[in-house]
Parts: C-alpha cells; sequence; structure tokens
C-alpha cells in the first residue's frame, strides 16, 4: 500500500531544498559587501557574475577582491534590481590595480574581449588591472547594446603594443547605442591600435549617447590613435595625458573628435607623439546659447598634415591652446566649409 503522508514529507523536503539553493528560483538576491578569492564567498570573477546574473541584487553590492591573478573571460548583461542606488562595484581589496589582474587570451573576433558589457548598468570597476594577452585579439574592455550609469576609476588597461589600425587590437572598445553616463576617471590605458574608440549613435541631438566622462587619464604607447570618440552628445574630456608609441603610424592621430555636440568640453590636455594629427576635430556642432569649448590643452605632432584639424565645426570657442609640430607642416589648419560661430582666440601656433 502506498504511503501518501511519508511521499508528501518527501517531496516537501526535496522543494525546500530546492528553493534555497543556488539554483532555486527563490535563491536570495544579493547585497552587502563579498570578496572574491581563494578563500573568499566566491573564488573568481566567474562565480560572482554568474550569482548576480541568477540571483539579481537588491541593494548596493561591492565585490571586494583578493590580490592575485585571475586568468577568466567575463560577460556582463543586464543585472536585475540594479539601479542608481543599487550600484555593484568590483575593486581591489587593497585599492592596488597592480595587484589584482584579470587576463584572457582571446582567440577570435567575436571573443576579442577580457570583459564584455551588453547592456549593462550601473556597474563600478575601482583600483584594477585589466589585461589582454593576445597579439591578434587585442581588446580588454568592450561595450555594446545599451549602456548606462558605468564608472571606470583608478585602473590599468593593458593591450599588446600593437603594429596595426586594426580595432581587432584596439584597447577599449564601445558601440554602444544611445548610452549614457559613462565615466572613465584617472586610469591608465596602455598599449593597443587605439587606447579607446566609443562610437555612439549615428543620430542628432539627444538621441546620441550622452554623458560621456574622460578625465585625468593616460593614455600610452598607441600605435593609430590614443582617443578616438564619435556620435556622442556633450562629451567632457579634461585634463587628459595622450602619448602615442614612438614608432606609431605615419597617419597617426594623438585625438580623433567626430561628431561630437552640444555643449562638450575639450580641455587641459596634453597630446604628443601623433604623426599626422594631434587633434582632428569635424563636424562638431553646438548652439550659439551652449557652445562647445577646446581650451587649455597642449597639441603637439611630430610631422604630416596638422597638429590641428579643424573643419565643419560649429559654434566652438578655441582659447588658449598651445600648438605646435615639430614635423615642418602647419600647425593650425581651419576650415570654412559648413561652419558657423565658431571663435579662435588667444592661442599659440607655432611650427618648427
Amino acid at each position: 500500500m502506498i504511503n501518501f503522508s511519508s511521499i508528501s514529507k518527501t517531496v516537501f523536503v526535496a522543494l525546500f531544498i530546492w528553493a534555497f539553493s543556488p539554483i532555486g528560483v527563490f535563491a536570495q538576491s544579493l547585497t552587502g559587501n563579498y570578496t572574491i578569492g581563494p578563500s573568499g564567498d566566491y573564488v573568481s570573477f566567474t562565480g560572482a557574475v554568474n550569482a548576480l546574473n541568477t540571483n539579481g541584487v537588491s541593494g548596493p553590492v561591492v565585490f571586494n577582491i583578493a590580490d592575485g591573478v585571475y586568468n577568466e573571460q567575463l560577460v556582463i548583461g543586464v543585472i536585475t534590481g540594479a539601479s542608481i542606488t543599487n550600484t555593484i562595484t568590483f575593486q581591489s581589496l587593497n585599492s592596488d590595480p597592480e595587484l589584482v589582474q584579470l587576463s584572457y587570451e582571446a582567440s577570435s573576433s567575436a571573443g576579442n574581449y577580457v570583459v564584455s558589457l551588453e547592456g549593462a548598468s550601473h556597474l563600478i570597476f575601482k583600483d584594477l588591472k585589466i589585461k589582454a594577452t593576445g597579439t591578434t585579439y587585442a581588446r580588454t574592455v568592450r561595450g555594446q547594446l545599451t549602456l548606462n550609469n558605468l564608472l571606470f576609476q583608478a585602473c590599468i588597461f593593458e593591450s599588446p603594443q600593437a603594429n596595426s589600425t586594426s580595432t581587432d587590437r584596439g584597447n577599449v572598445i564601445i558601440t554602444a547605442s544611445t548610452s549614457s553616463g559613462i565615466r572613465f576617471i584617472n586610469n591608465k590605458i596602455i598599449g593597443g591600435s587605439t587606447g579607446i574608440f566609443y562610437q555612439g549613435t549615428n543620430g542628432s541631438g539627444g538621441t546620441r549617447a550622452l554623458g560621456f566622462v574622460f578625465e585625468q587619464n593616460q593614455v600610452l604607447i598607441q600605435f593609430y590613435r590614443g582617443i578616438q570618440i564619435s556620435n556622442l552628445f556633450e562629451a567632457q574630456v579634461t585634463d587628459n595625458r595622450v602619448t602615442l608609441l614612438a614608432s606609431s603610424y605615419v597617419f597617426s592621430d594623438g585625438v580623433f573628435l567626430d561628431e561630437v555636440e552640444g555643449a562638450s568640453r575639450f580641455t587641459g590636455n596634453r597630446i604628443e607623439g601623433a604623426n599626422q594629427y594631434g587633434l582632428y576635430m569635424t563636424s562638431c556642432t553646438a548652439i550659439s546659447g551652449s557652445p562647445g569649448l577646446v581650451a587649455n590643452n597642449h597639441i603637439h605632432s611630430k610631422a604630416g598634415s596638422y597638429s590641428v584639424y579643424f573643419a565643419s565645426n560649429q559654434y566652438q570657442g578655441f582659447y588658449h591652446n598651445n600648438v605646435n609640430t615639430t614635423g615642418g607642416a602647419s600647425a593650425f589648419y581651419y576650415s570654412g566649409s559648413g561652419t558657423a560661430g565658431n571663435k579662435v582666440q588667444n592661442n599659440i601656433f607655432k611650427s618648427n
């Protein structure tokens, strides 16, 4: 005779264990502080990201990462519960990016990243080294789909020195449509064909990617371009240092700005070592009541065409810049075609 009472008890116990296990649908969402490391709450970045994907968050989450080299490849997408207040932070336990290294050797174009952000939002990466070790596929961070409220602070992004202009060998590559609030503050971006490449939406006005901040970063030893940004709205690129590889590409550019609209700011930057343009700026448009600003920059190129190429821009103030070429070409090129409302005042232009 079947003992239904015994079966009911067994089923109840099994359901209870399943519901409160890590794979149960009722597993508890994450909130608070956790440790990643051999003796931590999670032994790897992958374990922590899997927990986020499975359980989501119900409050701010901080992952403190123990010293070590973590050979992993991460994909972070939409995390349930993440918000402006419920941010998710990955940071070095000892606040030293040289002590925590996340590295990976990519072997294909589709998998060309150490960290891929795919629709991710409300993330903070702090005091970490993210290192690509592949030579053909050498991206440290890939960003795509819609990204919002991302902060990279005091990190090191390291890619092997390149002898190619291919974006496959770029360092940080973001192609994120209509995104907002992506910030890089006080980082080092070392190596790669291009240091950072960020292409927003090919639209106009407020439909473009908003709120990009790139401040107090060092962009070092790139072969092709240090900073390349396009299709953004009201970007802030301030107080950075860009120094290209000594043997950089013959047509290398320090900074390349294309269709960066609105009251954008490009101020206090030091750009050195380009073989073509120190600053290439084209089709950057603002309005008379809210102009763009290019001011207090030191811009140098070694040869090529011009230290500054300034064309088809509207309502930009170009003030107090020190522009120098040591290659015998012109320091400054200004094209009047398609321009309106620009002001060029109190600059130093020098050609050696």
